[in-house]
């Protein structure tokens, strides 16, 4: 498991993304993005930021959550498709 190092740097989280191979937790994204897991999980039942629901766990895909995060930011396209294409 890779160890998520909380930031609010957005090339930072891009590249914490790029180093996951499995899917994440909500308390992995809120980590990443900084903000609480409440806050995360209820993002995800509002469908404002993209998960799916596996064996009744929200998951998120790091490559998915890469491209929510340029799309919010367009400085952060670049990076995020990298992360898409590796």
């Amino acid at each position: 498991m890779s160890k998520i190092v909380p930031t609010t740097a957005p090339f930072s989280v891009i590249n914490a993304l790029a180093g996951f191979t499995r899917m994440l937790t909500v308390d992995e994204v809120s980590e990443l993005i900084g903000l609480s897991s409440c806050t995360v999980y209820r993002m995800a039942q509002r469908k404002q930021i993209p998960s799916v629901i596996l064996s009744g766990s929200r998951r998120f895909d790091p490559a998915t959550i890469s491209m929510w995060l340029a799309r919010k930011d367009p400085q952060l396209s670049v990076a995020a498709q990298g992360l898409r294409a590796a």
